[in-house]
């Protein structure tokens, strides 16, 4: 399997991971910015590793990105990098839908689908949390505010009501505030 792996700032990651997906058989193509603009495709199709030189006018998305051709053997391979400290958050798998896409094209759509799943959890703790305040809390308004916050992270998180990562974050913070203002006045 090929893996394609960009790092902006740490070469010595860069070839732990190289040496680490070469000691279970793949092959590693280290990636520099200027290649972010390439189409997943023709890196693909690359027989041999291209050195390109980095070019700071293309600006990556994310600092660290994993691309593998496919998903076979990854629980291996996971397990190896984690072993080496080696873990990042932005990790994608080459589709059908996404080869003909550039690097940093999947690299965007990877980071706001991260972000969004990031918010949506902390959303979701949030609205579990709030059960257990409003169960044991005297109402007033600050309560009322944060009960209707709640109401509506319940749709989000039921798919009753679609959001916007912005809505979300928004609406975090509501809750957030008003949870603080509950604590303030009953403690």
């Amino acid at each position: 399997m090929k893996i394609l792996y960009y790092n902006k700032n740490d070469k010595d990651k860069q070839q732990l991971v190289k040496t680490t997906c070469e000691n279970l058989n793949h092959t590693c193509i280290l990636l520099t910015s200027t290649m972010l603009s390439e189409t997943i495709e023709s890196l693909l199709d690359k027989e041999i590793e291209f050195q390109y030189e980095d070019n700071d006018s293309i600006k990556a998305i994310c600092d660290e990105f994993f691309l593998f051709e496919n998903g076979n053997d990854l629980e291996e391979l996971f397990d190896q990098l984690n072993k080496n400290n080696i873990n990042t958050p932005y990790k994608a798998i080459v589709t059908n839908h996404n080869r003909t896409w550039s690097v940093q094209t999947l690299m965007e759509e990877i980071k706001s689908e991260f972000e969004w799943m990031s918010t949506y959890s902390k959303l979701q703790y949030l609205i579990q949390e709030s059960f257990e305040i409003l169960s044991h809390e005297k109402m007033d308004d600050n309560l009322t505010i944060y009960q209707n916050a709640c109401m509506k992270g319940w749709e989000i998180l039921n798919k009753k009501t679609e959001a916007s990562r912005e809505e979300m974050i928004l609406l975090i913070n509501l809750i957030e505030k008003t949870k603080k203002d509950i604590h303030k006045i009953n403690y």
